[in-house]
């Protein structure tokens, strides 16, 4: 598998034709899907408008994936790049005014890893598509979600200091055991289904070999929880790298201001 180098992700084509190849349609679907994928980040295109959910009822899944399909309110977040600078991601920065100076970032690779694409009342036997924490659209995580707001800031101040930004799940999908939405989660579900942890730990593979980041954030601690299970094996076969932990929005105790939560964040991208 041949990395990016100093190709640029900002165009949009050399970023589709790595990761929909050698990711999605390698370890998640089959080429069938190729076309609807390309389309998918077409239309997340432009970071500052608002796009809605995109729900597939025909998705062909790697077989090693089969046993995600019949779960409820299934979800996938196509894995996004932000080249540093980008000043259609940081023109709609609601904290604008905000900034933290770390020259040592500038032209660093950095890839923020989350736990899982997160979804709520998705249609039965169909699978939704979108990018990580929605942050395609700035509108979305503004007005629907906010502790998506907080990680659109922390992501603003990696790429306003010049890194390089590669979003992605460790966990690719998301899954109920039930539609109520009281069930186990996919990571429990599956949770000792040998063939899914194989398959998950070589898509973290193949965007480590074709991102070669200089630092992992991990994003939520529920994540070392599968250390040994996936991220560890996946993570340091490929090359070196500095991995740092840090806190999901959703795990500050109650009575956690806004301003201590921004001032969290604010100091872990100084620490890099």
């Amino acid at each position: 598998m041949t990395k990016i180098c100093d190709n640029s992700f900002s165009n949009n084509s050399a970023f589709k034709e790595f990761i929909v190849n050698n990711v999605l349609c390698e370890c998640i679907f089959d080429d069938s899907f190729k076309t609807l994928l390309n389309e998918r980040y077409e239309e997340m295109e432009n970071m500052t408008c608002d796009i809605p959910e995109r729900s597939y009822e025909k998705f062909p899944l790697n077989e090693k994936f089969e046993a995600v399909r019949n779960l409820h309110n299934l979800g996938l977040d196509l894995p996004i790049w932000i080249s540093g600078g980008n000043e259609d991601f940081l023109k709609d920065d609601i904290y604008k005014e905000r900034f933290v100076s770390n020259p040592n970032l500038n032209h660093k690779r950095i890839m923020l890893v989350g736990i899982e694409p997160h979804r709520n009342e998705q249609k039965d036997g169909t699978i939704s598509l979108s990018s990580p924490w929605g942050i395609h659209s700035s509108e979305y995580c503004k007005r629907k979600a906010s502790n998506a707001a907080f990680i659109l800031h922390f992501i603003s101040l990696l790429v306003r200091n010049g890194a390089d930004l590669y979003a992605t799940d460790y966990l690719k999908f998301y899954g109920l055991a039930d539609s109520n939405n009281d069930g186990n989660y996919l990571r429990e579900i599956l949770n000792d289904n040998q063939t899914f942890i194989e398959q998950t730990k070589r898509c973290l593979e193949n965007e480590m070999q074709i991102v070669m980041p200089d630092y992992v954030i991990f994003l939520g601690q529920t994540i070392k929880k599968w250390q040994k299970k996936i991220v560890k094996p996946s993570f340091n076969a490929i090359n070196q790298h500095h991995e740092i932990f840090i806190n999901h929005p959703n795990s500050f105790r109650k009575g956690f201001t806004e301003e201590k939560k921004l001032k969290y964040y604010e100091d872990k991208t100084k620490k890099l």
